[in-house]
């Protein structure tokens, strides 16, 4: 199957590597304003109008780029990228929410945005946001209001016992299932997991 990005540690507050400065955790990637998710007394309902669903999408490290680095040259592009067979592409939808989970050294969320556009479209070369070449296809996901998480969110066994999605399940156990790649979320499960 294919896996766009998977689970490494926080955002460093330097430079990347072409010297642009990296956005400061808690604060927005590029020009996308911050979006606070309200909190809610009940938040196990439907956020917005209605429609929107939440994912945690796993971002891994590629050749000579960190997860954190990968992340940031997409983000500041103001888009994701899924491949062809990535779990849900299809069901991913404009005023959805993604959560970025780095997993390796601090296993934690880092940012979140919103789904902003259509789907269907593919990433050209010219838009690829990452400086190694485009080695297959991916559907481009147009965000915005990406914030990075400052502190970042560790989905520690604490956090896992107060999802929705280990109700039943031992929140000690191997959890791998829930960050190993692209995984719809309940609304609840989206705000623990972004802090909210």
């Amino acid at each position: 199957k294919a896996r766009l990005l998977e689970p490494a540690p926080v955002l460093p507050e330097t430079s990347s590597s072409d010297g642009a400065p990296w956005a400061k955790p808690g604060s927005p990637v590029g020009t996308s304003a911050i979006n606070a998710l309200p909190k809610a007394a009940d938040d196990r309902g439907v956020y917005g109008n209605g429609g929107e669903s939440y994912w945690v999408v796993p971002v891994a490290p590629r050749a000579t780029r960190t997860a954190e680095q990968c992340l940031h040259d997409w983000l500041v592009a103001g888009m994701w990228g899924l491949g062809e067979s990535t779990p849900g592409r299809k069901s991913v939808r404009t005023g959805d929410w993604m959560a970025f989970y780095i997993g390796a050294k601090t296993g934690s969320v880092v940012a979140y945005a919103q789904v902003v556009g259509n789907l269907a479209l593919l990433v050209t070369a010219g838009e690829w946001p990452e400086p190694t070449p485009m080695e297959r296809p991916y559907y481009k996901v147009p965000l915005a209001e990406a914030t990075w998480l400052s502190p970042p969110v560790r989905i520690d066994s604490g956090l896992r016992r107060a999802l929705d999605a280990f109700r039943g399940k031992d929140a000690d156990g191997n959890w791998a299932w829930l960050i190993q790649t692209t995984r719809k979320l309940s609304r609840h499960d989206f705000l623990k997991m972004t802090g909210r």
